[in-house]
């Protein structure tokens, strides 16, 4: 008889071999893996190229950032270093110097550069890296939003290609970490993970106050929770008047709060920081709210008090419930939650404040320092209005208008902040649509006595395009009124946060395009149908293609006169023409549009990648990226008596 491992080698050669299980791998998943290889090389590629300081890494890394790694107490003095924005970023930067310096002496091979201190790829760490996860973040939200994963995979490529976004994310600055954390914020936010997204609101806010802008859909998907969890939870029940008073009152505090908040820092950096000084008339109204806010709940406390004496039980209605965690959730976790994330980012300085000489003394429960830098934050950017040659209207940045010069090196090195003109251009349209698909189904008229009345419905999936659009508004008109009040200077990377609302748009506009949720599914295209269309498609490509090559070429042999304007006007002709073509032809069609697309704004912004990624190239290529035939077509339009007021194209 064999001996017992005899018999087990002949059971199991006797046994039936299993077939092995490859994990299924879809087209969608090699699609985002590409795109996330795309830009994750993209970001970190040559990324301490320049290997010096360039625009406001002087500022955020040498005068901060440093600092703050050798633990320079002065680091923290408003004067003469970077505290004009909170800390965070340049924590970041710091802690990127810190990482790398360390790996360095670990595996030597394995960093690029030498050392962290002196080597730009450390200080640019953190940013590249957040440059990434917006890309991951822009994938994540917009599949959320459309529950589509070409919109999720369209973000993600539009978001890779873009050369603002692009260009942001390789500069120590904080714009990259606001984008980042920013659509962190919005998608737990739709997630229903209201604790991540109140911590990545703090932190967007702790890099750059601008990102206290994403109040803005906060508040919209908060109000669109409450309306439809209202109408889901109706009941028989009638609400208790402590129901509503509740709610409403801790609305009422949280304003008052803001307006509290904004005139405390609104005051003379130099005055003493307490609550009750030299109150303003904003100061006035934050505190009444407060008061009111305050005795409103505590007369609702009462009630509920009450309420359980006489029934030894506390049942609120299905609606009152509804509103209560509504306002609760909005003051836990985007008020308390982002304010401690905030307090936290200061706790470095708090360990290692700065002289009694430099920044005062530290008293207000040890927290007049930073008072007084923040006060000193708020005064410099409402005061900031200095001009600069690369600074731009809010009016500009739709079009892409005015790029920031970053970087001039040897020869035709170059870096510039300009957006990828592929996805601006594109994303007004984008938007329009988004406007048009969102209320299709809402009708507006005026009355007999000149009253407005809306009626119709609004679904979720229209809701969600309403809630794209105006955040990308709460995003971007914000700085028109700060600018035509006499505001500080202005950039086109403040309209980063509110472009991914565009890539949202289009991501929206390229899924519609895939799927054509207005056609039937199985419809069958009459044959007349499809030459039809087939005939405008190719009509229009050879309008457009003839028309922007005449333009390139008459452009560079003179400035725009009326040949442009054939040219220009053929090129309309031939859009409208392939849009109604595919408007009419088969699915495939809309698909190669969206594809299409998708290519040119990739292959724009390989065309660019040398002008934001400081390429040395030859002189002609260089000539090539003015576009000063664009600054031309627009002057042309002025003589005829429209006038733009200064709005137009300088990419110089």
């Amino acid at each position: 008889m064999p001996d017992g491992a005899e018999a087990a080698t002949e059971a199991r050669a006797a046994a039936p071999a299993r077939d092995i299980t490859l994990p299924r791998v879809t087209a969608a998943q090699v699609a985002l893996a590409v795109i996330l290889i795309a830009a994750f090389v993209t970001r970190f590629g040559r990324l301490a190229t320049p290997g010096e300081f360039y625009f406001d890494e002087i500022y955020f890394v040498r005068d901060s950032g440093q600092q703050i790694y050798r633990g320079d107490a002065s680091a923290w003095e408003f004067y003469g270093h970077e505290n004009t924005h909170p800390p965070l970023s340049k924590l970041f930067i710091a802690g990127g110097i810190a990482i790398i310096s360390a790996a360095d002496e670990v595996a030597p091979p394995l960093v690029p550069g030498d050392g962290g201190l002196e080597n730009a790829f450390a200080w640019r760490f953190f940013g590249a890296l957040a440059g990434f996860g917006a890309v991951v973040f822009m994938y994540l939200l917009a599949r959320k939003l459309f529950d589509s994963e070409i919109a999720g995979l369209t973000g993600a490529f539009l978001l890779t290609v873009e050369g603002l976004a692009f260009a942001q994310s390789r500069i120590a600055t904080p714009d990259t970490y606001v984008l980042c954390f920013m659509l962190a914020t919005v998608y737990f936010l739709v997630s229903d993970r209201f604790l991540f997204s109140g911590i990545f609101f703090g932190a967007a806010v702790a890099c750059k106050w601008v990102a206290a802008l994403t109040a803005v859909p906060i508040l919209l998907y908060l109000i669109w929770l409450l309306l439809t969890r209202l109408r889901d939870a109706r009941s028989d029940r009638r609400a208790a008047w402590f129901e509503i008073t509740l709610p409403s009152g801790l609305t009422v505090l949280y304003m008052g709060l803001a307006l509290v908040i904004l005139g405390f820092l609104g005051k003379h950096p130099d005055r003493a920081p307490g609550l009750f000084d030299a109150l303003g008339p904003m100061d006035l109204l934050g505190w009444m709210l407060t008061v009111a806010g305050g005795l409103t709940i505590a007369g609702s406390l009462i009630g509920i008090i009450r309420e359980y004496s006489a029934r030894r039980e506390i049942r609120l209605s299905p609606p009152g419930k509804v509103a209560l965690e509504v306002a609760l959730v909005l003051g836990v976790f985007f008020i308390l939650v982002p304010g401690f994330v905030y307090f936290l980012t200061y706790v470095p300085f708090l360990a290692n404040p700065p002289s009694v000489e430099a920044m005062g003394g530290r008293g207000f429960l040890g927290l007049g320092q930073v008072i007084r830098q923040n006060r000193l934050a708020f005064d410099f950017h409402s005061t900031l209005n200095q001009p600069h040659p690369y600074s731009s209207s809010w009016d500009q940045w739709p079009i892409d208008g005015r790029p920031v010069f970053f970087y001039l090196g040897s020869g035709y090195t170059k870096i510039y902040s300009l957006g990828n003109p592929i996805v601006f251009w594109a994303g007004l349209p984008a938007l329009a649509f988004v406007l048009w698909q969102g209320l299709r189904n809402v009708a507006a008229r005026i009355d007999v006595k000149g009253m407005l009345s809306l009626g119709g419905r609004l679904s979720a999936r229209e809701a969600v395009l309403v809630f794209i659009l105006l955040s990308y508004l709460g995003f971007w008109l914000p700085w028109a009124y700060q600018q035509e009040t006499g505001g500080r200077v202005l950039f086109i990377y403040h309209y980063l946060p509110a472009l991914a609302f565009v890539i949202l748009a289009l991501s929206y506009a390229m899924d519609w395009l895939w799927h054509r949720p207005d056609r039937p599914p199985g419809l069958q295209l009459e044959a007349t149908t499809v030459e039809s269309a087939t005939r405008d498609v190719l009509l229009g490509i050879m309008l457009v293609s003839t028309g922007v090559a005449l333009t390139a070429a008459n452009s560079a042999l003179s400035d725009v006169d009326l040949a442009d304007a054939v040219f220009f006007v053929a090129i309309i002709a031939g859009v409208l023409l392939i849009s109604r073509g595919v408007a009419r032809g088969p699915v495939s069609y809309s698909k190669a549009v969206a594809v299409i697309f998708l290519g040119c704004a990739a292959a724009t912004f390989v065309y660019f990648y040398p002008h934001l990624a400081a390429v040395n190239v030859p002189e002609w290529l260089d000539r090539t990226y003015y576009w000063d035939w664009l600054a031309n077509y627009w002057d042309w339009v002025d003589d005829f008596g429209f006038n733009f007021r200064g709005l137009g194209f300088n990419w110089h």
